[in-house]
C-alpha cells in the first residue's frame, strides 16, 4: 500500500483543510461518513460495491474504498458484537483516547492501570473439583503484568510510517473495541508444585501403600486407586484466564488423571527397617563409653512375608524379632567405669 506523503495530502482535492491537518498530525485520527459507512479520512466509498459491503457482516463495515488517485482497497474492520453510535464513529481519536481518558498523560495512564491490576491481583485463583474448592494466592506464584510495555504500545498506536495503516489500527480499535492486554509472567514451577501438593486433598485421591511398627509387629497397609491433579493440563486452563484477568470472575476446573498406588516392595521395606545390634565398647585413652543397642529383623523369612502379603486384603501383619548384642553396656568391666558407685540389672539388654 502506498504511503501518503504530506504532498499527497495537500494535493488531494477530496480533503477538507481540517482533514488535511488531521492526517498530517498522526496523533489525531478522524473518521468521516461516506453514505452510511464510516471510512478513513482521505478515502471514499466506491459506489456499487454492495457485495463487499454485504459480506463483511451485519454491521455493513466492509466496503471498497479509494483514495484521491483512485487507488482502491477493501476496507474490512474486524466484526464486533457490539454496536457503536454514529456520533462515536466521528469523534476525534487521540492517543489518550486509546488509553481511555481524554486528558490523561502517559504516566497517569500507567499509574491508573497499575492500581487497577494491583486490585485485581488481590483476588485469589479459585479451583474446583466436584464438591472440592481450593484457592491459590497470586503472590504464591509471582503473577505480574507488564503495564509499562502495554501502555508504551498503546501510546504508539497510530504512529507508524504508513498513515493508512495507522488509520486502520486506531479506527479498528475504536469501532471494534480491540483491547491491548499487558503480557503476564508467573512462576510455573511453583504453581506446579502447589497443584501436586493439592492432590493429597482431593476427596478421591489415590492412597499410597505404607507401613508402620506397632509393638513387635510390622503393619503394612494396602493402597487404593484414585485420582491426582494433572498439573500440566490444569496450568493450561489457568493460563487462558490470566491474559484478560478472567480468573477473577471465573472458577477453574481442576483436571485429574487416574492413578494406582505403587506396588508394595517387601524387600525394600526390609532394607529400611532391618538394623543390626551394636556391641558396647569403650576407649581407654579418652574413657569414652559407647553403649550397646538392639537390632530389628523380620520374625519370618522374606518369602513368607511375600506370601502373607498376597493373601491379605487391607493390612498385612508381619512379626518382628529383637536382635540382641553380644556385649551389652552392663558387661563392660570396672575399667570402663572407674567412678562407678553402684550397679543394677533389668530384663532388657543394655
Amino acid at each position: 500500500m502506498a504511503e501518503l506523503s504530506s504532498t499527497d495530502i495537500d494535493n488531494d482535492s477530496s480533503l477538507t483543510e481540517e482533514q488535511k491537518v488531521a492526517l498530517k498530525d498522526t496523533t489525531k485520527i478522524k473518521a468521516v461518513l461516506s453514505g452510511n459507512v464510516p471510512v478513513p479520512i482521505g478515502y471514499t466509498y466506491v459506489e456499487g460495491t454492495s457485495t463487499a459491503q454485504s459480506t463483511a457482516g451485519t454491521n455493513g463495515w466492509g466496503v471498497v474504498i479509494k483514495d484521491g488517485s483512485n487507488n482502491e482497497w477493501v476496507w474490512v474492520p474486524v466484526n464486533s458484537t457490539e454496536s457503536i453510535a454514529p456520533s462515536e464513529a466521528f469523534e476525534e481519536i487521540t492517543e489518550n483516547n486509546i488509553l481511555g481518558k481524554n486528558e490523561e498523560t502517559k504516566e497517569e495512564a500507567k499509574d491508573r492501570l497499575k492500581k487497577y491490576y494491583a486490585d485485581k491481583l488481590s483476588n485469589d485463583i479459585t479451583l474446583i473439583y466436584n464438591d472440592y474448592t481450593t484457592y491459590i494466592k497470586t503472590s504464591e506464584i509471582g503473577l505480574s503484568y507488564d503495564i509499562d510495555a502495554a501502555i508504551d504500545y498503546a501510546y504508539n498506536v497510530g504512529k507508524t510510517k504508513n498513515i493508512f495503516t495507522d488509520n486502520y489500527q486506531v479506527f479498528n480499535a475504536m469501532v471494534n473495541g480491540i483491547n491491548i492486554t499487558p503480557n503476564y509472567t508467573f512462576d510455573e514451577e511453583s504453581l506446579k508444585k502447589i497443584l501436586n501438593n493439592l492432590s493429597a486433598e482431593l476427596p478421591d485421591t489415590v492412597v499410597e501403600s505404607g507401613y508402620y511398627i506397632e509393638g513387635n509387629n510390622l503393619i503394612i497397609t494396602q493402597g487404593k486407586d484414585g485420582y491426582v491433579i494433572d498439573a500440566d493440563s490444569t496450568i493450561s486452563e489457568i493460563k487462558q484466564l490470566f491474559s484478560d484477568l478472567a480468573y477473577v470472575s471465573n472458577v477453574i476446573e481442576i483436571k485429574t488423571i487416574a492413578k494406582s498406588p505403587e506396588k508394595i516392595d517387601i524387600e525394600k521395606i526390609y532394607e529400611e527397617i532391618y538394623t543390626e545390634p551394636k556391641d558396647a565398647y569403650y576407649t581407654t585413652d579418652s574413657h569414652a563409653v559407647y553403649p550397646s543397642s538392639n537390632g530389628v529383623d523380620f520374625g519370618i523369612s522374606i518369602e513368607e512375608a511375600k506370601n502373607m502379603l498376597k493373601t491379605s486384603d487391607n493390612e498385612c501383619t508381619i512379626p518382628l524379632k529383637v536382635l540382641y548384642p553380644n556385649v551389652t553396656t552392663n558387661m563392660l568391666g570396672q575399667e570402663a567405669f572407674p567412678d562407678l558407685l553402684a550397679t543394677y540389672s533389668s530384663t532388657y539388654a543394655q
